[in-house]
């Protein structure tokens, strides 16, 4: 029966009834796990996403990443899959109101630091602002790292703020150590930033 109601598989709304939906009269999407979500959903996704940068290739990438619906590199295509070095992304309370992005990893991945970063950095936060010189750095290009690094941002619940993490391969972390030895006291200094 062609008029049956189809219902989101992510937030069970009501989308439309299926023969509108096959004409192309309503849209919808589908998850890279094979769900149907309705235009909201996708939307949403779209407009809190976590971006991925790639540092130390050939060229800086910028990758939007959605949970659900994959990524897209900077010229707007679209792939079925979560970029690597990312196996899933969630979300974490951190209590009733507060909360964070985190990121699972594939395997032969580590995270070498996280925390989190701002936009407003002040007198009690001024590494901070030393995290965004170093960030600004890597993607113009002044600095550039031996093996490729993997910086990703995410969402927090506080709107001044964004998650954040260092991913590399795990066979690379000595280069990475003895790279961050050079430009600014190694992984331990580097990460007392993130704190």
């Amino acid at each position: 029966m062609k008029n049956k109601k189809l219902k989101c598989e992510l937030c069970d709304e009501d989308i439309g009834a299926e023969k509108e939906i096959e004409d192309g009269v309503i849209p919808t999407y589908t998850t890279i796990d094979g769900k149907t979500a309705c235009e909201g959903c996708y939307q949403q996704e779209l407009e809190y996403h976590s971006t991925l940068f790639c540092f130390g290739g050939d060229e800086v990438k910028e990758l939007t990443i959605t949970k659900n619906f994959g990524y897209f590199d900077e010229d707007g295509e679209s792939f079925d899959s979560l970029p690597l070095p990312i196996k899933n992304e969630k979300w974490v309370n951190s209590d009733g109101w507060r909360g964070y992005t985190e990121w699972v990893l594939e395997d032969g991945y580590i995270k070498i630091t996280d925390g989190w970063i701002t936009g407003y950095p002040e007198e009690t936060t001024r590494r901070k602002a030393e995290l965004g010189e170093y960030f600004e750095e890597l993607k113009n290009e002044k600095i550039k790292p031996p093996v490729p690094i993997y910086w990703i941002f995410g969402l927090t619940s506080n709107i001044f703020s964004q998650a954040s993490c260092i991913v590399i391969k795990e066979k690379d972390q000595d280069a990475i150590e003895k790279w961050l030895l050079e430009i600014n006291g190694g992984l331990d200094e580097f990460s007392k930033k993130f704190d």
